[in-house]
């Protein structure tokens, strides 16, 4: 049939429930939740701390020398993961409010295009009674859902799918199937347009920018001029030597200590938006859609890698998520299921690179430098040993909770 002509009316048979059983759990939710009740009791403390030195409440010692008062902007990055949560939270609070504003800036509006017609029957098809709303001028879009409350959600249909659904119909339904997902799972909570949490998220690099790239410059500015006060114009060539090995050095170590410092506390929100993604590509493809979900993951972007580092970074790439189709549903829904507790791995790193920088910065021998990261290994496993036991249990008890889940989200 010629995608001109509209199709009829499909039948309201929510093809969802007699799809393959997704195991995989919502992982952004087990993230928000494991952190308010595992994570938070420990760090309020530490949190706290860090919020007094930033407002200047406690006179840290540290921020004494000349120059290093700028440095306290640094604590903002100690008190990233409570902002995430705060996020979290009030992505979830405020979906209401979410649905009014991306229907304001995006334009959305029902419509009585044929094409539309045809998609929302398809939608419909697929989630009984599903809202759609368009705007078919935007081309820099091509769908996505948004909610309006814990269980109510509608589909955003822009330019680029119709487009797509007039050049190659399969592609789009797999487009649509992948965004109902979302609804399905719950990711649209947390995630997606206008989510405080992913605005935060794709932020991580102003972040990096404004509290720990410019504060350490400015304090290393301040302590290399008064280094050259004290050694005076006779005494630079002298001391050059010193500069070179000192001073230039604790810069660079400190940067990248700070930026590992800050990858680490992201790293797990973006490895459960990573498996998110995976996993709504796995429902698209079950219903025998991968070659055209590949097909539609080859649709134009505009974005390079240094796009998706600031931007998207809350996407997998896209030649992942290609791959990942062509290869089969089986190692999509394990991409999609281990993909979390690997970031644990990714932390890991972060943190030991974090603590290799801040030893070597104070000079530390390389055999100490090694003993003291096989202690942090050990710290790390004690302290999370709890998280990965929970995480084990939902993964597990997860494909019987899913049908209730589902009923949960969509009823």
């Amino acid at each position: 049939m010629s995608s001109s002509t509209r199709s009829a009316p499909a039948p309201a048979v929510n093809d969802s429930r007699g799809a393959p059983r997704l195991a995989v759990p919502p992982w952004t939710l087990f993230w928000l939740a494991s952190s308010l009740v595992i994570t938070v009791p420990g760090q309020l403390p530490t949190w706290k701390e860090s919020l007094y030195d930033l407002l200047g409440i406690t006179a840290a010692s540290s921020y004494a020398a000349s120059g290093t008062g700028v440095l306290r902007l640094g604590e903002v990055v100690d008190l990233v993961p409570p902002l995430l949560l705060i996020a979290a939270i009030a992505a979830i609070i405020g979906a209401p409010l979410r649905g009014r504003f991306v229907a304001r800036s995006y334009r959305l509006a029902p419509t009585a295009k044929p094409v539309i017609a045809e998609i929302t029957d398809f939608a419909r098809s697929v989630a009984p009674g599903m809202e759609v709303r368009a705007n078919v001028l935007r081309l820099d879009v091509s769908a996505f859902i948004y909610p309006h409350g814990f269980r109510r959600a509608s589909l955003a249909v822009c330019g680029r799918l119709v487009q797509m659904w007039r050049r190659d119909r399969e592609a789009a339904e797999a487009v649509i199937r992948h965004e109902l997902s979302h609804r399905d799972r719950g990711d649209a909570l947390l995630l997606g347009t206008v989510s405080p949490l992913e605005g935060l998220l794709r932020r991580w690099m102003w972040i990096l920018i404004a509290f720990i790239v410019i504060p350490i410059s400015v304090s290393w500015v301040a302590e290399t001029t008064d280094f050259f006060r004290q050694v005076g114009m006779p005494g630079t060539t002298h001391k050059a030597s010193q500069f070179l090995t000192l001073l230039l050095p604790g810069l660079l170590w400190a940067l990248l200590a700070s930026t590992a410092q800050l990858m680490a506390m992201i790293t797990m929100p973006i490895a459960a938006s990573w498996s998110a993604e995976i996993a709504a590509d796995h429902h698209a493809a079950a219903h025998g859609r991968s070659a055209a979900l590949a097909r539609a993951l080859q649709a134009p972007r505009s974005s390079g890698f240094r796009h998706w580092m600031s931007g998207r970074i809350t996407h997998p790439p896209t030649a992942l998520r290609r791959a990942l189709a062509q290869a089969g549903t089986v190692p999509q829904v394990l991409a999609a299921l281990v993909i979390y507790p690997v970031g644990w791995l990714v932390q890991l790193l972060w943190l030991l690179i974090m603590a290799a920088s801040a030893y070597a910065g104070e000079h530390e021998k390389i055999p100490t430098i090694i003993s003291a990261e096989r202690a942090n290994i050990a710290t790390y496993a004690h302290s999370n040993w709890s998280l990965w036991t929970a995480a084990l249990v939902v993964a597990l008890v997860w494909p019987a909770l899913t049908p209730a889940w589902r009923f949960i989200l969509t009823r």
